[in-house]
């Protein structure tokens, strides 16, 4: 009887009806051992039971789907499914992390070759994020380190400046002052407006100081080393980031600096009126403080400005000043990311100026930060 069933099967699988359906092969008859009701024995039958009567696989490809609607939606239900992240391995998701790093890696590996292979020939060219200023093939070889000495300039911690407050929240409560604004009071020839922008957020980007509890402003002991210096409006602090600050030839240069920034900066705020609804303070209002665990500078290139706009980036972002990185890899990613972001920034076509100089026509409040 056995037999006579599956033969009867076998048939009904190869109408006409079923033609998408490949048969199963049909084995031959066997005898069913006889049951043990026991939990051992049930266990046992288990173990060694033999199921002839396979489910049959489906070739999703090959196989006709317009035969029957519900065989359809059978192999639609057997579709494989890609499975979420949230439920991959750590080490499957760090795969293909890595995966995708390698990618963008080789893509900006590609980017940078373009520019080394651009920039000796490019001539002046103007930038974005420099607000229209000319830069030339030693803004880029500089930036690169091809010169050997990899030197940033104002121009670069400015660009970089740029950059951030696009990216900054109307609600933030942080300002970045120039890398120039140490300059004012001592033989500057930027015009008294443009500070007392600076101060009331006249001059985009940059937002009311009465508006911010923190000002970060990029310090520069001249020809020698960039350091950052960040004033805390409340706690009435200056804290100095300083990728060399274990550096001893350079504490008589950077006590001149801190000296000289904290009377600027205070002198500023009082010249317009930031004290008016409190007490004018006596001596400097400012206490000095070093930030403490601030990653050092390791590579044979002149890193301090690069860890200058590190420092403002994870700063501004509230990341740890130190996550425990290679500094000398971290230096050279980041000379690679200015490098991109500097090359996309480029502009063609009208002068970036002459845009400017419409934007502020068409706003008389605003001035051009001029630099």
């Amino acid at each position: 009887m056995m037999n006579e069933n599956n033969y009867k099967l076998t048939a009904m699988l190869s109408s006409s009806g079923l033609h998408g359906v490949r048969p199963v092969p049909v084995s031959t008859p066997f005898s069913m051992p006889e049951v043990n009701f026991s939990d051992k024995g049930v266990a046992d039958q288990f173990e060694v039971y033999d199921n002839s009567y396979r489910v049959p696989s489906f070739n999703l490809i090959q196989e006709d789907i317009n035969a029957d609607p519900e065989l359809v939606n059978l192999r639609r239900s057997e579709r494989l499914v890609k499975p979420s992240s949230c439920v991959l391995s750590p080490f499957v998701v760090f795969k293909h992390l890595k995966k995708g790093q390698t990618r963008k890696r080789k893509t900006d590996d590609q980017k940078i070759a373009e520019i080394r292979s651009w920039y000796p020939s490019s001539g002046d060219v103007q930038l974005r994020l420099t607000t229209g200023g000319f830069v030339g093939p030693s803004f880029w070889s500089a930036l690169l380190g091809d010169d050997n000495e990899g030197w940033l300039s104002d121009d670069h911690i400015f660009g970089w400046m740029i950059h951030l407050y696009e990216s900054r929240d109307r609600n933030a409560r942080w300002s970045i002052l120039p890398p120039y604004f140490q300059m004012y009071f001592y033989g500057t020839t930027l015009p008294e407006q443009t500070y007392r922008g600076y101060y009331t957020g006249v001059v985009e980007p940059f937002p009311a100081i009465t508006t911010v509890d923190e000002v970060y402003v990029p310090l520069l002991i001249p020809q020698t080393h960039w350091f950052l210096g960040v004033f805390n409006l409340v706690t009435r602090t200056l804290t100095v980031y300083d990728s060399l600050a274990e550096t001893p030839f350079l504490d008589r240069g950077r006590d001149q600096v801190l000296t000289h920034i904290n009377f600027v900066f205070d002198n500023w705020l009082r010249r317009h009126g930031y004290y008016t609804t409190m007490p004018i303070p006596l001596t400097y209002p400012f206490h000095v403080t070093f930030a403490q665990n601030v990653p050092q500078q390791t590579g044979p290139l002149g890193d301090c400005g690069v860890w200058v706009c590190i420092f403002l980036e994870k700063l501004i972002n509230g990341r740890r000043i130190n996550d425990g990185e290679d500094p000398n890899v971290t230096a050279s990613n980041m000379r690679r990311h200015l490098a991109m972001l500097f090359y996309d920034s480029k502009l063609e076509g009208e002068s970036s100026v002459e845009k400017i100089i419409q934007s502020v026509e068409r706003n008389s409040d605003v001035t051009k930060p001029f630099h």
